[in-house]
């Protein structure tokens, strides 16, 4: 029997080594951004491993769950995988990888693996200058639902800093509350977003109305070309949401050429908010069967 892999909780320690692995593969997927990685699994919910240029990684949500690993040569992929594998068997588990994005799939299928599109964990991809311009027919929604804004309320754009943290959190709890608690993670992983901006080389902005702080979002550079949006909350008032969006990116991200804003777990109105940005295409994600 092999030695098991050592795993342990994802900290803020593993930034630089998980880059490390990242900046291989230039993946474009939020599941391979390290901030996800920490701010969803610090608490236990996600692990790491590094062994023989390979970095593993699993997650404990509701079930077990094994990701695609990273290797540092992409030509020792298909052993990687085969210990990845291994290792979860031991445990008595079936040997089944998650987050697989097209670039890891080939290396799969070659090691025998069928592949299953994961329509609910797939990144939604936007055009950054069409969400800041809101220009065009496919906006054409969100432009109203900003102008009826501008004629109740007046605005300001401020970047966010670490003292706005317990006003951020006002404005979460505020939309939280006819939530379900499915959403409770989310709220955990939002305060270790917030606690740990700079360590994580986060960016944030907030709107204020009237001097309160209504709406905010985090997010980070992900690649030169793509931001990656990770937190966007607002309180109840029509045309908030696509405000933040819009000062956001402006102000922060006007360089970018892509926006990803993650994927909507398979939730109805999640997904019909994402679609209606109208986004140019899709990081697919897939499950690995062998």
């Amino acid at each position: 029997m092999e030695e098991k892999l050592q795993y342990h909780v994802i900290s803020i320690k593993d930034k630089d080594l998980m880059k490390r692995y990242t900046d291989v593969w230039n993946l474009e997927s939020s599941g391979y951004s390290f901030t996800t990685a920490f701010i969803w699994g610090s608490d236990g919910a996600v692990r790491i491993a590094e062994q023989d240029d390979v970095l593993y990684l699993c997650g404990h949500y509701a079930q077990p769950m094994l990701f695609a690993p990273l290797s540092l040569r992409p030509e020792v992929y298909g052993e990687a995988i085969r210990v990845a594998a291994a290792d979860w068997e031991q445990g008595g588990r079936e040997a089944v990888f998650y987050g697989v994005t097209d670039e890891l799939a080939p290396y799969f299928e070659a090691a025998g693996y069928t592949l299953t599109a994961d329509r609910n964990n797939a990144d939604y991809v936007y055009s950054a200058q069409s969400l800041i311009t809101l220009k065009g027919k496919a906006y054409h929604g969100k432009r109203n639902h900003i102008n009826r804004f501008l004629e109740s309320y007046t605005f300001a754009y401020e970047p966010l800093t670490p003292d706005m943290m317990d006003a951020c959190m006002t404005v979460y709890d505020e939309w939280m509350a006819e939530k379900a608690e499915e959403f409770a993670a989310e709220r955990r992983a939002t305060v270790h977003a917030l606690s740990h901006m700079d360590e994580l080389g986060l960016k944030g902005g907030v709107i204020r109305v009237d001097g309160a702080l209504t709406a905010f979002t985090i997010g980070e550079r992900l690649r030169p070309d793509m931001a990656l949006i990770h937190i966007e909350k607002a309180v109840d008032i029509p045309g908030m949401f696509p405000l933040i969006n819009r000062e956001f990116l402006a102000h922060e991200f006007a360089d970018v050429q892509y926006v990803n804003r993650e994927e909507d777990m398979g939730l109805p109105g999640l997904r019909r908010a994402k679609e209606s940005y109208a986004p140019v295409r899709m990081i697919n994600k897939y499950i690995a069967r062998r």
